[in-house]
């Protein structure tokens, strides 16, 4: 008899769960189908306890008729120390958000710009075409996207600290207003950066209300709040607000109303940790489910975010596009494309190109390097060193090489909490140079990195940021585009060495692979950077070489050198690859970075090719070791020699043929696609290659500063 009862009391449960479930409306449907999430992680066990015990109730039995899905059907809220209830009529009307709204106390998130965000936008015809999809988006109705429901994606904004995500973000919501459809801003970051109190007690859906609430808020329900908190109103913060006020979703939902609306929330990754899983986390699907329903599945309403860590939209994005083929879209923050944007537009008057590449042509992060009257690269620097580091590790030490090269998202995921420092749009990310060379320097010196994967390897790492950093250097040094060739060359050694040891693909097209000897093409060992003191002849250079070699490598196949005189070019080469085979020295590029136009001549690298060979004769005999061939001992070892001129403004491939190998000019494109994506969408190599001064005077279409990357 007892257990009957028992079953009839759970069947009584279960048909008014059911009722429940037809009296609320959808879009809260959700909030009854698993234990609340708002209540703090310390709380729910004693919460959930009092709910089954009855003391819930005082102790006393539940009121008749109630059952345990009453808990699940109120407002969705924390109450707060005064528990002011906020709903849809304390807020200001959604039509009133068609023009900027700026109102006291201080601290409410405003789509009005600051003050140091009023100069001229860098690259506004980008922005303009990002704000035409926003634009289609909100005027995209049932079908329009290939299907029976509404596939708005929710749109990603990632980049860099200080890579110019919220003046953005800003812009374009200002540009929806000026179509006369509302537009609201929130933020997790400055005076509503969530505190303790918050993180432990709001789950990210109210955060979003509270946010929504206090932007909107009217000064009457502003004046509730206040009374509450023992203050004056112009004194009121958004913490007493987050302490003393209660916002549910159905509030929310009731202020919508049918209205347009185009929410953009602000660095979004402060509520929502970067790692979130939005099939299990509870509070990621409220937050999920809040989003869909009122603003990716209803026309006129859009969904803007902004996030420094890019894995918050990726996670976003997997869980969307897995339980409905919806994508997240993920517009460039627009970049510096002419000189004249940032030195006429009063935000860099002073600039040269090459801290404009330093700063992966981030308006932003240049904007923040002269923030004082003088450049101030240790701004821009300090912003990484503070940052958490990952686990300085081989693994990361290859994905840093191999997303500064490749530019795959895919393999971002690997760089933890580096990630935050990448450009993230679409399927691709890069570098910045001033953040490349920095973690580039860290894994060098990393342990790990030198037993895995070799201290050649490890030294590449570490003179990366030395090369990357020419970019600061005066112009008419021709040290900058020294150094981004430098680094470009440098980075794709390091990736043939990942190519060698089974870590990545070669991936360079016939025309490229030209630029590079072929062993480095089809993958070979990095054995480190060799810096010599300025040789006296070829001969020396060619002993000193010997003399450095890593002496672990002998065996291997193909081994890669980047030799470099450590004060200036030897016999016409800036820097050179030396190539070894079984030990043996068979191969030199040599790379020719700031001569004049022509470069070295036929006879040049012939006088060259033939001073490697008396160099290699004189030295001992080769056919000790055992890989030698029987018939080769005694005879100097027969070395290719080639000279590579890289010219940046060079746009089409030049090849004059000489002896049995070619004098080579490369193209543009192939130079890009040799140096890796990082590099290449960073540093236009028409900026800071430098050629005679009479050619950019006279404003040669194929060089100078102020010409579009």
């Amino acid at each position: 008899m007892p257990g009957s009862l028992y079953l009839l009391v759970i069947l009584e449960g279960w048909l008014l769960c059911c009722v429940a479930e037809r009296a609320v409306p959808a879009s809260l449907a959700f909030l009854h189908r698993y234990t609340p999430t708002h209540i703090g992680a310390g709380h729910r066990a004693t919460a959930t306890t009092a709910l089954l015990t009855g003391d819930a109730w005082g102790g006393s039995r539940q009121p008749q008729g109630c059952c345990l899905w009453m808990a699940f059907v109120g407002p969705h809220a924390v109450r707060g120390r005064s528990d002011v209830e906020i709903k849809a009529a304390d807020l200001i009307r959604v039509g009133k958000l068609t023009s900027p709204t700026d109102r006291d106390p201080t601290g409410v998130p405003s789509v009005i710009l600051s003050p140091d965000q009023k100069v001229p936008y860098v690259g506004q015809p980008a922005l303009e075409e990002i704000g035409k999809e926003l634009l289609r988006q909100c005027e995209t109705i049932d079908g329009d996207r290939g299907g029976p429901y509404r596939r708005v994606p929710p749109t990603a904004i990632s980049r860099f600290s200080y890579g110019g995500k919220t003046r953005m973000i800003k812009e374009l919501a200002l540009s929806l207003q000026q179509h006369g459809i509302p537009a609201l801003f929130i933020t997790f970051n400055e005076f509503t950066k969530p505190s303790v109190f918050e993180l432990d007690n709001k789950t990210p859906l109210e955060s979003i209300g509270l946010r929504i609430a206090w932007a909107t808020a009217t000064p009457e329900a502003l004046e509730r709040v206040a009374k509450a908190s023992d203050k004056a109103a112009a004194d009121l913060t958004f913490a007493d607000w987050v302490e003393n006020v209660s916002v549910s979703s159905r509030s929310i939902e009731e202020w919508l109303g049918t209205h347009p609306l185009a929410l953009f929330v602000d660095e979004l990754n402060l509520r929502i940790p970067e790692d979130t899983d939005f099939e299990k986390a509870r509070s990621a699907k409220d937050f999920d489910f809040f989003v869909t329903n009122n603003f990716l599945n209803k026309r006129h309403r859009c969904f803007v975010f902004s996030s420094h860590v890019f894995t918050l939209g990726d996670n976003l994005e997997k869980y969307y596009y897995k339980f409905g083929g919806r994508r997240v879209f993920r517009p460039e923050i627009p970049r510096v494309q002419k000189l004249p944007d940032v030195t006429e537009s009063g935000l860099c008057p002073d600039v040269h190109a090459g801290f404009v590449c330093w700063t992966g042509r981030a308006p932003s992060l240049l904007a923040l390097m002269y923030s004082e009257e003088r450049p101030a690269p240790d701004e821009v620097k300090t912003i990484f060193r503070k940052a958490k580091r990952p686990p300085l590790n081989a693994a990361l030490a290859q994905d840093v090489v191999r997303t500064a090269v490749e530019g795959d998202v895919e393999r971002a995921g690997g760089l933890g909490t580096w990630s935050r420092f990448i450009d993230v749009f679409d399927s691709s990310c890069l570098w910045p140079p001033c953040y490349l060379g920095l973690a580039c320097r860290a894994s060098g010196f990393e342990n790990e990195v030198k037993s895995e994967l070799g201290e050649g390897f490890a030294s590449g790492l570490r003179v990366i940021p030395t090369l990357l950093d020419q970019l600061l250097l005066d112009r008419g040094s021709g040290k900058r585009w020294e150094g981004v060739a430098g680094a470009g060359i440098l980075l794709r050694l390091l990736h043939s060495h990942l190519v060698a040891v089974g870590l990545a693909k070669a991936d360079l097209s016939s025309a490229a692979a030209q630029v590079i000897p072929a062993a480095v093409n089809d993958g070979c060992k990095f054995g480190g950077v060799i810096q010599l003191s300025p040789p006296e002849s070829v001969n020396d250079l060619i002993i000193k070489f010997h003399d450095k070699m890593d002496p672990t490598l002998p065996g291997e196949p193909s081994v890669s050198y980047f030799v470099k005189p450590r004060y200036s070019s030897f016999i016409g080469f800036d820097f050179s690859v030396f190539v070894c085979e079984r030990g043996r020295l068979t191969t030199i590029y040599g790379f020719q970075c700031k001569e004049g136009p022509t470069g070295l001549d036929k006879d040049s690298v012939g006088l060259i090719k033939r001073s490697v060979s008396e160099a290699l004769a004189s030295l001992a005999p080769i056919g000790d070791g055992s890989d030698a061939d029987k018939g080769d001992a005694g005879k100097p070892a027969e070395v290719d020699v080639c000279a590579i001129r890289l010219r940046g403004d060079q746009s089409q491939e030049v090849k004059r043929q000489r002896l049995d190998k070619v004098i080579s000019v490369p193209s543009r494109a192939s130079l890009r696609e040799v140096f890796g994506v990082s590099v290449a969408q960073t540093c236009p190599f028409e900026w800071v290659s430098e050629e005679e001064e009479e050619e950019e005077e006279e404003g040669d279409d194929a060089g100078g500063e102020g010409t579009a990357a």
